[in-house]
């Protein structure tokens, strides 16, 4: 019964300590600001390849090339779209 308690207790703190401590981790920001960035480079320099796999997705596929061509980056960008065309 104390062991349970110890880990109750010990889960609890480790709850308390990552939502106050680490400042609401879960929450990504879409993008950060300019001058917020820790790291010295230019987004010129940077390369991005989005991977998409698809299979059956005849119906969404263009709406979501759309989507992903249509990002606004200076850098580097391909598309990868890996289409499976089993019907299992």
């Amino acid at each position: 019964m104390i062991i349970a308690w110890v880990i109750a207790w010990l889960s609890l703190g480790i709850w308390v300590f990552l939502i106050v401590g680490r400042g609401f981790f879960w929450l990504a920001l879409p993008r950060l600001d300019a001058g917020q960035g820790t790291a010295d480079f230019q987004e010129e320099s940077l390369s991005v390849v989005a991977v998409i796999p698809a299979r059956n997705e005849e119906a969404v596929i263009e709406q979501s090339l759309t989507s992903v061509l249509d990002q606004a980056f200076r850098g580097s960008f391909h598309v990868i779209l890996l289409d499976d065309p089993l019907n299992a």
